[in-house]
């Protein structure tokens, strides 16, 4: 059988990609995100690190929001000279390209490498755990959909995403098999993002991982 997933192990481009998107995170965290920095400057900080660390750039413009700039966590708003305090939530979304194949990864943080005072951080990395733990290989995108919402709603929280979904499939092509929404019955075979953008009218958190889907086998996290 041929076809997105036919493989039990992910393709090397894709999994070096997923690699840079997770090394930039942790890069630029290890040396530091102090109050005053601004999503601007972030984000040039981001494309240094990507550059660094070998691929040819971003597939899309990465995701550098601070405070209330984390409620809307999308590339088509362009990140501004609004400046991280102490305390604030710090979405940090990379998507590099490595030999044609596209990276995504996302994590939020507290500036300053505070304590979560509101929780919502674990709240969110919960809701995606339980939804790695949920996946499985062939499921229609709209069933994890579903299963997510529900999670979402029953932590009194919402989805903050702009086109209303938790992921997108992924590969050489960005969302080629769609997104993890609730009109997509695509099945899911071979790599597919969860990222739930989740939060209150005051605060948000978005988490991002890559899944491999194999046609036998059990899911991987990339």
């Amino acid at each position: 059988m041929t076809g997105p997933g036919s493989e039990a192990q992910p393709p090397a481009g894709l999994v070096a990609a997923q690699s840079v998107a997770r090394q930039t995170v942790s890069t630029l965290m290890s040396r530091g995100v102090r109050a005053g920095a601004s999503e601007i400057e972030l984000a040039e900080r981001v494309a240094t690190i990507v550059g660094e660390l070998g691929a040819s750039g971003l597939w899309t413009p990465c995701t550098t929001r601070v405070g209330l700039g984390a409620l809307v966590a999308h590339p088509e708003f362009p990140m501004q000279q609004r400046r991280a305090a102490a305390g604030d939530y710090l979405v940090l979304d990379v998507a590099p390209a490595v030999q044609g194949w596209l990276g995504d990864y996302c994590r939020t943080f507290v500036v300053g490498g505070g304590p979560d005072a509101h929780g919502l951080i674990g709240e969110v990395e919960r809701i995606q755990a339980a939804l790695i733990d949920h996946v499985r290989p062939g499921m229609p995108a709209n069933e994890l959909f579903a299963f997510g919402a529900a999670l979402v709603a029953g932590a009194g929280l919402k989805v903050l995403d702009l086109l209303d979904n938790i992921g997108h499939s992924i590969g050489r092509e960005f969302a080629a098999d769609g997104f993890i929404d609730a009109s997509n019955d695509t099945p899911m075979w071979g790599a597919w993002t969860i990222e739930p953008h989740v939060g209150t009218q005051a605060r948000g958190v978005k988490v991002e991982d890559m899944l491999w889907l194999p046609r036998h086998g059990p899911a991987v996290v990339l």
